[in-house]
């Protein structure tokens, strides 16, 4: 129910109903075991709304459950990461990353369960809080407060024959279903893995390159 109200903005009183379930008991959701199948924005919303019922550490490492589980070919074990890996792992959590109250850790919990995870951090972010659990004197900057960071979409992100900026950007408003007029709130990396000028229109050749790929989109021009 959860998952299903968060895909559709059109039921907004389940909407309301969820968030009111989980600013009560979001443990439940957390625990539950479809917790990895909940949409981005539900998870964003499940933390937003947690008030300190459950720890920093424990939001922090369902974050990393449920990002772990969008990426199935990424083990558990970061010590065993390629920079793919890491890679991959920072792009999924990239709007959730902002959210986490790092600095409600102990340096303890920051040591064991952050810094293994450190090339998945935005970089400012990594320094100002190894600092700050250096020096208990030292004060954070903004950069280290919980915030959504948006990703404008540049022309240069769009490597496409076909499709411009204004149209990533009404893409990107069909993913989180907005409607057009409406404020774009989150923006998206569109990264090109198949063109057909360059790969081939066969079967076979869109098979090869796209299948087990998440997240995609398909874009063809039709000749008038």
């Amino acid at each position: 129910m959860k998952q299903n109200g968060f895909k559709n903005d059109s039921f907004l009183e389940l909407q309301k109903f969820c968030t009111e379930l989980i600013s009560k008991q979001p443990e439940k959701i957390f625990n539950s075991s479809d917790f990895t199948s909940i949409p981005e924005k539900a998870l964003i919303s499940l933390i937003q709304h947690n008030g300190n019922q459950i720890s920093e550490v424990q939001v922090w490492e369902h974050v990393l459950k449920w990002g772990i589980a969008q990426n199935p070919e990424i083990s558990s074990d970061p010590s065993s990461y390629s920079n793919d890996d890491f890679n991959a792992l920072k792009n999924t959590l990239r709007q959730i990353i902002p959210l986490i109250k790092f600095t409600e850790f102990t340096s303890k919990e920051f040591l064991n369960k952050v810094y293994p995870y450190k090339k998945i951090i935005p970089d400012e972010l990594n320094e100002d809080l190894v600092k700050s659990f250096l020096d208990n004197d030292y004060k954070p900057n903004k950069k280290s407060e919980p915030q959504i960071i948006k990703k404008e979409v540049k022309p240069n992100n769009i490597d496409s024959k076909i499709i411009t900026r204004q149209h990533a950007e009404l893409i990107s408003k069909w993913i989180d279903r907005l409607g057009i007029a409406d404020e774009l709130k989150n923006s998206y990396e569109f990264k090109l893995i198949l063109r057909g000028s360059r790969d081939g229109f066969t079967p076979e050749k869109f098979h090869e390159i796209c299948d087990n790929k998440s997240h995609t989109i398909t874009i063809i021009k039709v000749k008038d």
